[in-house]
């Protein structure tokens, strides 16, 4: 530096320099500041005095005295001390042939020590493949950083005190050394552990909702289509009924009638609609309804699978007709009993036809008195309520028993 001038130095150092010398010798008195540079190796800034100064000649010289006063290696120390990672400087080892075979520890601060469960005043001067052996298969790896200059970041898997570790490490070249940062990520790697887990049950929750929603929107397709068919059926029984020229009906469980034809609504001069929830009372005389819940009563309890009765009613249109009326108990798949269904069918005209055929048999076509057929059974009938009875007789007791029981199931 002997025997440079300031402005040699160039730029906004030297021009700062020089203004700060010149006020110095004009004013006559020192100056104190603090100053800092990039370009300085070992020290970050320093402290500086300028005194103006006479020699013994008299002439006007500058003293500046110049202390450090922050050093790099103090601004490295405590980034080492206070560092929440660890980190490990190290320099290679070359062996025979100029190859790097091993990398020495040279510094390594506290919090690395504690992530090594290692005094890291023990590792310094040793062997990186030595102190950890699992270590040695990292040595490529940081040989290829010291050969081109690329940082390059790794995991490591140890067991420190009984307990699997998992580390991340940095590692880059400064200057001729190797320096490599350690990330404690044990916690980390369980969280995503936990995090892949929680997404595989997640995407089985997933694949399994889209399954069931796929079976629902089949069962649903499968239930509107056979709500379509139920639809369809039911249309069917409807146009049925309405096409079946006989009165046909069908009673629920609790004595009200669920459904009829026109023909059966007809004879109590009504319509379908309006018949429809009426009870046996509403339609026809107590004795009758009386009669109908006893049958009903049969069929609930087993003791008929069917009926087949008949009966005269008076309809509001053509009067008094005689019907066979068939009957039925109805059931759903299970077979639980679900109403009773039936149908009658018109015999007026096969009554009527009936009596003229009796009137021609039994009477003399000439004077309408009866004939001697008739008149012969009338005289054993006659006979007979005088004297004693004989079994195969008309009048027998079981005969007469049995011909009352099918007048009591006369009925509608």
């Amino acid at each position: 530096m002997t025997g440079r001038r300031t402005l040699d130095f160039g730029g906004d150092i030297g021009a700062f320099a020089e203004q700060k010398y010149r006020a110095v010798l004009e004013s006559g008195r020192p100056l104190y500041g603090v100053g800092s540079s990039s370009q300085m190796s070992a020290v970050v800034s320093w402290e500086r005095l300028i005194l103006p100064v006479e020699r013994t000649d008299g002439a006007a010289v500058i003293v500046c005295y110049s202390v450090p006063h922050v050093r790099k290696a103090e601004i490295l120390d405590g980034l080492m001390d206070a560092s929440m990672d660890g980190i490990v400087v190290m320099e290679p080892v070359v062996g025979s042939g100029q190859t790097v075979v091993d990398f020495r520890y040279l510094m390594v601060n506290r919090r690395a020590g504690v992530m090594l469960a290692r005094d890291p005043d023990t590792l310094v001067g040793g062997l990186a493949g030595e102190v950890f052996p699992e270590a040695a298969a990292r040595i490529p790896v940081y040989r290829r950083i010291m050969e081109d200059g690329k940082p390059r970041q790794f995991e490591l898997e140890t067991r420190l005190d009984n307990e699997e570790r998992v580390f991340r490490l940095s590692a880059v070249r400064a200057g001729d050394k190797l320096v490599v940062t350690l990330s404690d990520i044990t916690e980390l790697r369980r969280m995503m552990d936990r995090l892949e887990q929680q997404q595989t049950e997640l995407q089985y929750v997933n694949d399994t909702l889209q399954e069931q929603g796929a079976n629902l929107v089949s069962l649903i397709e499968t239930t509107e289509q056979a709500r379509a068919d139920a639809l369809d059926a039911e249309r069917f029984v409807a146009d049925l009924m309405e096409a079946v020229p006989i009165p046909i009906f069908h009673w629920k469980l609790d004595g009200s009638l669920n459904r009829c034809n026109r023909h059966y609504a007809a004879i109590y001069g009504s319509s379908p609609a309006d018949m429809h929830g009426k009870r046996p009372e509403d339609l026809l005389p107590s004795p009758v309804a009386g009669f109908l819940r006893e049958q009903n009563a049969r069929l609930l309890s087993g003791q008929d699978t069917h009926q087949t009765y008949e009966g005269s009613v008076d309809t509001a249109i053509d009067g008094r007709r005689n019907f066979v009326v068939h009957r039925a108990l109805m059931r759903d798949p299970t077979g639980q009993p679900t109403g009773i269904a039936g149908a009658m069918l018109d015999v007026t005209d096969e009554h009527v036809l009936r009596g003229e055929l009796e009137l021609l048999a039994t009477t003399d076509p000439l004077t309408g008195l009866l004939n001697r057929r008739a008149f012969m059974r009338r005289l054993e009938e006659e006979r007979s309520r005088y004297l004693p009875l004989r079994p195969g007789r008309l009048d027998h007791p079981d005969r007469h028993r049995s011909f009352q029981a099918g007048q009591r199931r006369l009925g509608p």
